[in-house]
This record gives structure tokens, C-alpha cells and sequence, in this order.
């Protein structure tokens, strides 16, 4: 009876994680880390956290340039990679050559073990769930059906309270960077006498905005809510893509909403105050409420991650002094011909909701976007009908009223224009950010030190050996990184070299 009862005991056999999917890359990465090693270079460190971002990651890369979504692959790595894989190629070889490697040995448990473990009982461990992927997250949110027009009630707004832990945490796919390469050691910034030198340019800077800095107040009943479309959104395109463009205008005609077509320097759709009564006021005198819409079909999102614009935008609507930018995104064709994995593009899309407390809002086609915007503005219209606002600058920062102290259009039209005269400090960041691995979050680090590349270069010379780890320990961000040796090498190369080597 013993027997018996032994034999039906169930036995937890533990699988080993199954090897990494992209085999020639780990490869690949291994032997760079380890000549690396050999030669005491930092670069050890870059492949060492590369090689563990690869090994994280669960699908087949095809070629070297899909690495860039992983974390801490940029542009000279994926190069070297493509170098490695265009030899191996051209040897006759193929990229699931080496995909076997280690699998029955390793998948199958050993099956002495299992027998010698029979007569024990073994202590059961805590059941642990994995971790789900972020398209569940996602699509929870995503209805599959659309009931017509949206309601008030299912429209999500962000509160700013309920995410204040996360910018401690990390989401790594989908990064373009090479970050720190290993933790900098407090090194001490030379102090350089530059606060006049940044008195002076924040006394330059604010005298451009000087002509909104007059007080507008519009009370209750006096002001009306319009929806401003941007004059690309309306008209341009020839085609089907015309048809839908004026299909959207009709539809804002048919659904009774008041909306303006004029160039906006910032989203495709925000909505003002505009004074009741006086057709030709000022841009001076109408308000901007706190929301602006960034409309993305799938396709176009995936084609702004390749090429940059989707960092660019985000970073462009983070500071143009609305508080509540929405992501409006649009399906579009099959998810698996998106040009990257489908995987990463969810990733992205959940750090920009999670991390950067973006709104994000789902539709299944342009109709189900203007069905969204219709039910937006008649919220917004029935939220403010008793609401005061007041004016306030684009570069105050926002508090608790933040919904009844707005931008005045005039101001975040020329606060948010691409073609505006730039000051020094701004165009030194703009240079810095071309460089790969610096941020918007970087730059703006570094030129809060030093505002102009001459007192960089100043600080650099007068740093002597110490230079290449000058700006090392500079944080940057709400987690306080530091920049690290790699990135402060780099630019200490850049601005105090006499000749750059291509």
C-alpha cells in the first residue's frame, strides 16, 4: 500500500530556459566582449550589457539592424554585426546554423536524477506566474467591437498622482541607446563661473515670449470650445487619403461640433477658448485647453520609431506646456507587417503610457476617430461651461489648476514652431542630441552646466588628463542616472579634439 502510494506521488521536474533564439549574435557578442577584456577596454561593459539584452529577448532577429530596438545596441555595434553576419553569409553559412545549440541535452531533465529522487519527497515550491507580455496590457484597453460613438464614461484621463513610482523603473525594449557602461565614480565637476552667462540667456529667452505674458481671463459663458484641426489632417493628399480628409471635415459638420482647420505647430488636433461674439479676435485672446491629440495610423507609428520622429515628437509635446498630450492610434492592416516586431512596437507604445503618462486611445479606423474627438469636444464643452480661465506662460510650471490656467495660442504657436530663432543653449542641445546615445533628457542635463559649447570646451581644456570623465557624474532625468565615461569620453573627444579621425 506503500508502494502504491509512493509510485502515484507526482514528481516537479524543472525544465533549464531554453537557449537564446539569435545564436550567432550571442556568439558574435561573446567574442567582442571577450577581446574586449583582453585589451582592459570599457567597451567590455557596452557588449557585456548588449549580450544580456539579447539573451532577454524571445524572437528571431533577421539581420543586425533589428537590434536597434533591444537596449544598448546603437548604431557602431549593429555594424559590427552586420559585418559579421554578411562574412558568415557569404561563407555559405545561415543565420539558424547554430540555433540547436545545446537543446536536447539541456531541454530534457536527466532521468538518473529523476529516479533517484523518486523514494524522497520533494519540498514544493511557491508557484510564481510569469510575467505577461505588455500586448495584454495593451489590448485589455482595446475594445473589440465598436458601439458607436464614444460615451464621457470611456474616455481615460491620466491622473499624474496614480504613476508618481514609475519613472524609478525601466522599460528597456525599444531603446536606441548606449547609456553608462559601467557605474562612474563620483568624480567632481570643476566649478566654472557660467550663472551670469545663464541669467543672461533665460533674460533673452523670456523676452521673446514677453508679448503673452499680458494676464487674459475669460469667465464663465463668455468664451466658446472649438475644436482646431490642423490644415494636414483636412486637405493635401490626393486619393483615398483626400476622400477620408474630407469625409472628417463633413463628419465634424454633421455631428455639430464648432472646429477651426489652421496650422498647428504641435499635434494634429487641441481644442480652444475662444471668446464668444468677435470673429476677428486675436490669437493673443484665445486659450488652449490642457489636451492635445497626436494622431498615428500603425504604419506611420512604426515608420516615426525608424526614422526618429516618434522620439522627437514625444519630446516635442512633453514640452510644449500641455499638460495632457493623447496619443490617438489607429489599426491599420496586419500587425505582423509592420516592418518590426510587433512586440517591440507594443513595448513602445506601453512605455509612452506607463513611463512618459502619455494617453493612449485605441480606434480600429478613421471613423472611430472622429467618433472619439466628437465625444472629446462635447466633454470638454460641457466640463468648462462653468469654468473661469486665465492665461498663464508656457514655461510656468503646472499646478493644481492646471485646468483653468491655460496657453494663450499665440504663445504656444511660436513656443512650439520648429522654424523659431534659437538661442545658443538650445542650439547646443540640438547638436548634442544629433549625437547617438544622447537624449533629449541628456542634453538638457549637460547645457544646465555648461549653456554654450565654449564654456564646455573652457571646462574640457581646463579638466587636463581628467577631461575624458568631466561629465561622468552629470544626472540627468527624474531617476537621477549619471551619463557614465562612455558618453562624457565621447564629447570630451569631440570638443577638445584638433581633428576628428572618420
Amino acid at each position: 500500500m506503500a508502494t502504491t502510494s509512493r509510485e502515484k506521488k507526482r514528481i516537479r521536474v524543472t525544465r533549464k530556459p531554453k537557449s537564446c533564439p539569435n545564436p550567432l549574435f550571442e556568439k558574435w557578442l561573446k567574442e567582442l566582449k571577450d577581446d574586449a577584456v583582453k585589451n582592459d577596454s570599457r567597451l567590455q561593459y557596452v557588449y557585456g550589457k548588449a549580450l544580456k539584452s539579447l539573451q532577454k529577448y524571445p524572437l528571431v532577429l533577421e539581420s543586425a539592424k533589428e537590434c536597434k530596438v533591444l537596449q544598448h545596441f546603437g548604431e557602431g555595434l549593429c555594424k559590427i554585426l552586420d559585418k559579421k553576419l554578411a562574412q558568415h553569409l557569404s561563407n555559405g553559412g545561415s543565420l539558424t546554423n547554430d540555433s540547436n545549440v545545446q537543446s536536447s541535452s539541456e531541454d530534457s531533465p536527466p532521468s538518473k536524477k529523476i529516479s533517484r529522487d523518486e523514494g524522497t519527497p520533494q519540498k514544493s515550491k511557491e508557484y510564481i506566474p510569469a510575467r505577461p507580455k505588455p500586448r495584454t496590457h495593451i489590448e485589455s484597453r482595446t475594445p473589440t467591437k465598436s458601439n458607436g460613438i464614444l460615451q464621457p464614461a470611456d474616455i481615460i484621463f491620466i491622473d499624474d498622482d496614480e504613476f508618481d513610482i514609475y519613472p524609478q523603473r525601466t522599460i528597456s525594449l525599444n531603446s536606441n541607446g548606449q547609456s553608462a557602461v559601467q557605474k562612474p565614480i563620483e568624480v567632481a565637476v570643476p566649478s566654472v563661473p557660467i550663472h551670469r552667462v545663464v541669467e543672461r540667456i533665460a533674460e533673452e529667452e523670456t523676452d521673446s515670449y514677453s508679448h503673452a505674458r499680458d494676464m487674459v481671463t475669460l469667465k464663465a459663458g463668455e468664451y466658446e470650445i472649438i475644436l482646431c484641426v490642423d490644415c494636414a489632417e483636412v486637405s493635401g493628399s490626393s486619393g483615398s487619403g483626400n476622400n477620408q480628409k474630407e469625409a472628417a471635415a463633413k463628419a465634424f459638420q454633421n455631428c455639430g461640433v464648432p472646429y477651426d482647420v489652421r496650422k498647428l505647430t504641435i499635434g494634429d488636433y487641441l481644442w480652444i477658448c475662444k471668446p464668444k461674439g468677435s470673429s476677428g479676435v486675436g490669437t493673443d485672446r484665445e486659450l488652449v485647453l490642457p489636451y492635445v491629440v497626436e494622431r498615428k495610423r500603425m504604419d506611420d507609428l512604426v515608420s516615426s520609431m525608424k526614422d526618429g520622429r516618434f522620439k522627437e515628437q514625444k519630446f516635442r509635446l512633453k514640452h510644449s506646456g500641455l499638460p495632457r498630450p493623447i496619443y490617438l492610434i489607429e489599426e491599420h492592416g496586419n500587425r505582423q507587417n509592420l516592418g518590426l516586431p510587433e512586440t517591440s512596437v507594443l513595448q513602445a507604445i506601453a512605455n509612452t503610457l506607463v513611463i512618459e503618462k502619455f494617453q493612449v486611445q485605441w480606434t480600429h479606423k478613421s471613423d472611430e476617430s472622429i467618433r472619439f474627438l466628437v465625444a472629446m469636444t462635447k466633454q470638454l464643452t460641457e466640463l468648462y461651461r462653468r469654468k473661469t480661465v486665465v492665461s498663464r506662460s508656457c514655461r510656468e510650471e503646472v499646478g493644481n489648476d492646471w485646468q483653468t490656467r491655460l496657453v494663450t495660442f499665440k504663445e504656444l504657436y511660436v513656443n512650439s514652431t520648429k522654424s523659431k530663432p534659437l538661442s545658443v543653449t538650445q542650439m547646443f542641445a540640438k547638436q548634442l542630441m544629433q549625437l547617438s546615445g544622447l537624449s533629449g533628457d541628456k542634453a538638457k542635463a549637460i547645457v544646465q552646466h555648461y549653456p554654450t559649447p565654449s564654456l564646455l570646451i573652457e571646462a574640457l581644456k581646463a579638466a587636463g588628463s581628467s577631461a575624458p570623465s568631466l561629465l561622468a557624474s552629470v544626472e540627468y532625468g527624474k531617476s537621477k542616472k549619471k551619463l557614465g565615461f562612455v558618453i562624457s569620453g565621447h564629447l570630451a573627444k569631440l570638443y577638445t579634439a584638433s581633428r576628428l579621425d572618420t
